[in-house]
């Protein structure tokens, strides 16, 4: 049994490729992501916070990191606990008492 494709189609199929191929491949910004997105994998959190995926991991283990969801094994981060976290990470000088345990 043979499969007869109409030339049109060909055509048409074709020009799909061509312009999913060429269509530029867009990265979120940093900007782009707020509170409309409650939560965020550990990856766009890294992102959003210009940290490692690695010092997100760590920070996890010694509970220095945001606060952080873990749904069955996917740890998610929501945007409030993330603007939080950096709400208290600010400080005035270098030799400011650090709250967060190392």
């Amino acid at each position: 049994m043979a499969i007869v494709v109409k030339p049109e189609q060909l055509r048409a199929r074709t020009h799909q490729t061509e312009a999913a191929f060429q269509a530029p491949r867009r990265q979120p910004a940093r900007a782009e992501l707020s509170a409309t997105q409650p939560l965020l994998s550990v990856k766009a959190t890294a992102q959003f916070l210009g940290l490692s995926m690695g010092w997100l991991n760590k920070a996890r283990l010694t509970g220095s990191g945001p606060t952080y969801c873990l749904l069955g094994r996917r740890v998610l981060y929501s945007m409030p606990d993330l603007l939080s976290w950096l709400e208290s990470q600010k400080r005035e000088h270098t030799s400011q008492y650090s709250a967060s345990p190392r």
